[in-house]
């Protein structure tokens, strides 16, 4: 922790007293946790790979861990350090150049969700339609979910988030922290089993912020 400062190594400290999370660390130092194996049962997985490519200047290098069903895992790390690649690589929308990313198996393909859910820092990237009511479904929707079945999942992610009187509005017509909150559900609403957040408040002001929280 101490290449962190100490900032950041008290954060560490205190998540790590509370056990309500398991703190890794991506810094110079990288915690070497889990059985690969193993998770490619039930998690995801990260495994570094074997032979080495020269010429590149890796974002992340010599990365093995483990994240369990029910696990919250807090990363932290300076700019720079690799965090959005890893989130990224987790997320599966981006893929190693070396090495193996191994998530829960096909089933939960077959049981038509997402394996993976991210939300990244700015949520207007995560943007696809110009209303609020299709952003929320369209996840569903690509799943090809009973229309019924979407229905009932927006309106009850609407009320959720407190959305339901933006349902007709443009995304980019909400506030912050709005913008956030339909990022957030947006993901949510199709019950990945693995959920990463990327910094979402980082661009929010404090009352934004407060509203995502909550």
């Amino acid at each position: 922790l101490g290449h962190l400062g100490r900032k950041h190594a008290a954060l560490a400290a205190a998540l790590a007293a509370s056990n309500a999370v398991r703190v890794k660390v991506v810094a110079d130092v990288v915690a070497r946790l889990g059985d690969f194996r193993r998770a490619s049962e039930t998690g995801v997985a990260i495994a570094s790979g074997g032979a080495r490519t020269s010429g590149f200047r890796f974002a992340l290098d010599g990365v093995d861990f483990t994240v369990w069903p029910g696990e919250s895992v807090v990363v932290l790390g300076p700019s720079g350090a690799g965090k959005s690649t890893l989130a990224a690589l987790l997320a599966g929308v981006a893929q190693p150049t070396e090495g193996t990313v191994c998530r829960k198996p096909a089933s939960a393909v077959a049981a038509r969700t997402v394996p993976a859910g991210l939300v990244t820092q700015n949520p207007e990237d995560c943007f696809s339609s110009p209303v609020v009511l299709e952003e929320m479904g369209v996840v569903l929707e690509n799943l090809e979910r009973d229309p019924g079945e979407i229905d009932r999942a927006v309106a009850g992610m609407l009320a959720e988030t407190g959305l339901t009187g933006h349902a007709q509005s443009h995304p980019g017509q909400l506030s912050g922290g709005q913008k956030q909150l339909l990022a957030i559900a947006s993901v949510l609403i199709a019950e990945p089993p693995l959920l990463v957040l990327d910094e979402p408040l980082t661009l929010l002001d404090v009352p934004a912020r407060a509203e995502v929280e909550k």
